[in-house]
């Protein structure tokens, strides 16, 4: 009975219960129904009425429903089902697997496609998964939502082995002291790609098992993914929020809350960035409350990108001979942004002019649209500059955010001992 108390209360406090209630299907739309009576499981056709199969095995009464249907809601009632293996929708698109608050012990349900477009569009909803979880392998499109997990080594996981696993949904979610809430795995055999996946209205409860929240593991792209709404709670020094080791690029934490209960913690991070790691989420609105070792470690001095962030860099740019160009180098870029604001651009010309040599300089402004705008300045000796307000006013678009501040340079000469260095800072 605490159980079932504990349960419906923390559904109850997510906003779920309801909301999986008013979505659960009449007997006549359920392609099957499963459900438990005096430790026999049954398998019911939702159409006829028939009960089509039996077992004292959990997983064999969902996996024969699964089995049975191309498409179509597997609806579990409420009860609680202990799965001796996991429960696989393989090669299947378009199958719900819908709760009334069941609860699956021991046991996954694994979404797996040979390739992403034989698994499209499943859906898991209204589950409780106790010492188990999710697994999403090649499969595109599949949500995830109003489902509590509570001491699972990984809660949900995704990991291509043959192809990729993009447009994931995840939303209405609770983690309980889970090892690590959600993992994107190193890819084993398929692409890098998970990307656009969705974490949104997500609570992860860091108790005394979990270690991490989401880990993002070397080798994974989620890049254009959005992380929204998501709380996470600390309980005990060592633990990690975000942990970053693959390529967000595009990315966005939009309103994620940290909340540490820790006091004087010696290893408690928000958020890590690791070796692998390039282009973290872009942060916006984040949280902090309570006590960290830092709020973002970054011990290997990565680029971090948020509202408000500043960005500096110096560039060689190559000096093309004989008129004409060399190559164009990017200085600055916002590349997690919208904007480069109120860049500042220096230039350091140094070495050793030829007698009638002329460097000249191109800074070009490129605009989020594609467009370009160019200003040129010349050198017949060494020195540095600063661009001015002028120059600055005739790079500046009316109406497009700066994106990259690029540069190209040029002689005169067949051959040039001058070299010309750019430096630039804005912010974003």
């Amino acid at each position: 009975m605490s159980i079932n108390i504990d349960r419906l209360k923390l559904l109850d406090a997510l906003n779920v219960v309801d909301e999986v209630k008013a979505k659960l299907p009449p007997v006549t739309e359920a392609s099957y129904i499963v459900y438990e009576e005096g430790g026999t499981y049954y398998t019911k056709n939702g159409r006829t009425g028939q009960i089509e199969f039996s077992s004292t095995d959990a997983s064999d009464a969902i996996q024969y429903a699964i089995n049975n249907i191309s498409s179509g809601t597997v609806f579990i009632k409420e009860g609680v089902y202990d799965l001796t293996k996991d429960v696989q929708i393989a090669n299947k698109s378009f199958v719900t697997v819908l709760g009334d608050n069941a609860m699956l012990r021991n046991g996954r349900i694994v979404v797996y496609g040979e390739n992403y477009w034989r698994a499209q569009r499943n859906r898991i909803s209204g589950i409780i998964f106790v010492n188990g979880g999710v697994r999403i392998e090649n499969a595109m499109g599949t949500r995830i939502d109003s489902c509590k997990f509570e001491n699972c080594t990984t809660g949900i996981e995704l990991q291509n082995t043959r192809d990729w696993t993009e447009l994931t949904y995840m939303s209405d979610l609770y983690f309980y002291n889970c090892a690590c809430a959600i993992v994107f795995r190193t890819p084993a055999g398929g692409t890098d790609s998970y990307t656009k996946t969705m974490v949104s209205h997500v609570y992860i409860d860091m108790k005394e098992n979990s270690v991490v929240g989401i880990d993002v593991e070397s080798g994974t792209n989620i890049g254009e993914s959005l992380f929204a709404n998501v709380k996470i709670w600390f309980s005990k020094d060592g633990q990690v929020g975000f942990r970053h080791n693959g390529s967000a690029n595009g990315a966005v934490m939009y309103n994620v809350s940290f909340e540490s209960f820790v006091s004087s913690p010696t290893s408690l991070y928000g958020i890590e960035i690791l070796e692998h790691a390039s282009y973290p989420p872009y942060l916006v609105k984040p949280v902090w409350l309570g006590e960290f070792t830092s709020r973002i470690r970054n011990q290997y001095s990565k680029w971090l990108y948020g509202l408000g962030a500043s960005f500096k860099d110096i560039k060689s740019i190559p000096i093309g001979v004989n008129d004409t160009y060399g190559n164009t180098v990017t200085v600055l870029e916002n590349r997690q942004g919208t904007a480069l604001i109120a860049p500042s651009i220096g230039i350091e010309v140094s070495g050793t002019f030829a007698p009638g040599e002329v460097v000249t300089l191109k800074i070009i402004f490129e605009y989020i649209d594609g467009s370009e705008i160019p200003i040129e300045l010349t050198w017949t000796t060494t020195g540095e500059y600063w661009l001015s307000n002028s120059d600055l006013y005739n790079l500046l678009s009316s109406s497009s955010p700066l994106y990259a501040i690029k540069a190209q340079a040029k002689t005169n000469q067949t051959a040039t001992s001058v070299s010309v260095d750019v430096k630039a800072f804005a912010f974003g």
